[in-house]
């Protein structure tokens, strides 16, 4: 909590200046149009930007076409592409996670009203910058299977480190 105020740190009341309403929609395009304009220059003329080598995806991702959204192994897509990543603070709640009961149900599909706000929030601002894939742990790793887990924690340097952008959701009461 932020001394002599009822609200955590980072989260500013109402008549504070700094406050932002979270549901002001023009200065968050207007961000995300900054942002997605700040990348085109990143990959056009910084060289470590521009000439990254062959992107190793983490073993699935999730692939955020309009109107569909669904887990996907890399291993079935034909190129190296770019990804964007979340990092998250999981929380309390009981949120929707990759399962060894119901990977093959989000390889078809994920309902999109199953997804905690988080992850909702990040799918949009991926897609707003232009991003087809997303990496969520929650969602990428089977969470009930040990050498899944093991395997693919032990690559989440790489899979951060690969990708073009990191959404990170710095502060969260519950995920939902």
């Amino acid at each position: 909590m932020n001394p002599g105020s009822d609200h955590p740190p980072g989260v500013h009341p109402p008549g504070d200046p700094l406050h932002k309403e979270s549901t002001d929609l023009d200065d968050g395009r207007k961000s995300i149009v900054l942002a997605r304009e700040w990348f085109k220059e990143c990959t056009r003329n910084h060289s470590t930007c521009s000439r990254r080598s062959k992107i190793v995806p983490p073993t699935r991702l999730l692939r955020i076409d309009k109107g569909k959204l669904r887990l996907c192994l890399s291993a079935d897509l034909e190129d190296c592409f770019a990804y964007a990543t979340l990092s998250h603070c999981w929380g309390n709640a009981n949120i929707l996670r990759l399962l060894n009961s119901n990977v093959s149900l989000l390889l078809e599909s994920i309902p999109y009203e199953d997804l905690s706000k988080t992850f909702r929030d990040a799918i949009e601002i991926a897609r707003a910058m232009g991003f087809s894939f997303l990496w969520i742990d929650t969602l990428c790793i089977i969470q009930d299977d040990s050498n899944d887990w093991q395997r693919e924690s032990a690559c989440m340097a790489m899979t951060y480190g690969m990708s073009s952008l990191n959404i990170t959701a710095g502060l969260s009461f519950s995920p939902i």
